[in-house]
């Protein structure tokens, strides 16, 4: 037993099962550390689509609030934003947002007599997005 042992050993079948054996663990490795790289990318790109529209909604909730034009633009884009900003975006900025939202309504609802400029709201609106460019570790701030 041991000779038959010892001799499948040192054949060149051995080796070949030995080889296909490595061969095929070093390729799930290479394609499963490709696919986790895809999927942060995915991520990552998605993610980057949504601060977009983010910044896009909150500048059309300034305009809106402003001028009172454009309310179903706002509304609609504010409305498809939901499900994207509940799967992509963190909670912390899913809290901010809303709340920066809130405060920006807020601003113009006090000074409804008073004649507002759009700085206060996009001073605001311009920290927010130094946030989501931390966020997604993109240096430096606007």
């Amino acid at each position: 037993m041991c000779d038959m042992l010892k001799s499948f050993l040192e054949s060149q079948l051995f080796g070949i099962i030995v080889g296909a054996i490595l061969s095929a663990g070093f390729t799930w490795f290479i394609e499963w550390r490709k696919s986790a790289k895809d999927q942060k990318f995915h991520l990552r790109e998605n993610r980057e689509n949504t601060y977009l529209e983010i910044l896009d909604v909150l500048m059309l909730c300034d305009k809106y609030c402003r001028s009172k034009k454009e309310l179903n633009k706002y509304r609609n884009k504010f409305n498809n934003l939901q499900a994207k900003m509940m799967l992509y975006a963190p909670k912390e900025i899913y809290d901010k947002y809303y709340k920066l939202i809130n405060a920006i309504n807020r601003s113009y609802e006090k000074n409804k007599d008073k004649n507002i400029t759009s700085n206060e709201n996009s001073d605001k609106i311009e920290k927010f997005s130094n946030e989501l460019r931390k966020n997604l570790n993109v240096k430096g701030e606007i």
